[in-house]
């Protein structure tokens, strides 16, 4: 069985929603990886990150397939995963590794409590569940690979139930190869922009709640995305 790691870090996903974004063109924003370092692991699905007693190890998951995403920096509002509103993902990029994986671009939805006032009620995100996948694409080994997409994701926000729904955009890894992942110096570590990554064995798949999903603190997801906002009517 695939271990779990603790859920304490996947609650850090909630301060996501306060969003930063960078200019990308008419309209759009770019969020995720900045992709300066490059991918440093040369595992795949068939293994998975965990805290041990004596500190980071990689555990056997007898898997072919994965999701992952971002949860996060721990400490900041830099936004990840989660789109800031209804619109259009436009374009990807992706900063692999050696011999790497083929991938497809995996849009899930999460939701959150809402207090009657306003705001996110704290430790009540819940994700996720696949909505829909991209083509299969190979990355570059090494490089930077973009991809164009047109794939459409929403936010919406159930005011009397108090109940807001939002897509998230992870990376589903569908055969062997590697991942594109960044392992970092402070793995299991909380010191502040230290990235959180979220992540399911096997792959989330369309329609299948998944809220058993592991999560580790010092691992970057090197995905970067480009969201434009669709028009106001």
């Amino acid at each position: 069985m695939m271990p779990v790691m603790t859920r304490r870090l996947v609650t850090v996903t909630a301060v996501a929603l306060a969003l930063v974004a960078v200019p990308a063109g008419a309209g759009a924003a770019v969020f995720g990886s900045s992709l300066r370092r490059p991918a440093n692991v040369n595992w795949g699905c068939e293994l998975a990150p965990v805290l041990g007693l004596t500190g980071f190890v990689l555990a056997q998951t007898g898997q072919r397939t994965c999701t992952w995403r971002s949860a996060g920096y721990f400490n900041t509002f830099r936004q990840a995963s989660t789109v800031p509103g209804n619109g259009v993902i436009t374009r990807i990029r992706v900063r692999a590794g050696r011999n790497p994986a083929p991938l497809r671009l995996t849009i899930l939805t999460s939701s959150s409590r809402l207090y009657g006032g306003g705001g996110t009620l704290q430790n009540s995100f819940t994700c996720c569940t696949a909505r829909r996948f991209s083509r299969t694409f190979r990355p570059r080994a090494n490089r930077i690979t973009t991809v164009t997409v047109n794939m459409r994701v929403f936010r919406t926000v159930d005011r009397r139930n108090l109940v807001q729904t939002s897509d998230v955009v992870g990376l589903s890894a569908v055969g062997r190869g590697t991942l594109p992942l960044r392992v970092g110096s402070d793995v299991g570590g909380y010191s502040t922009g230290n990235a959180i990554s979220a992540y399911y064995y096997p792959l989330t798949r369309v329609g299948e709640p998944r809220v058993e999903g592991g999560s580790i603190t010092g691992v970057e997801v090197l995905l970067r995305w480009e969201f434009r906002p669709a028009r106001r009517r």
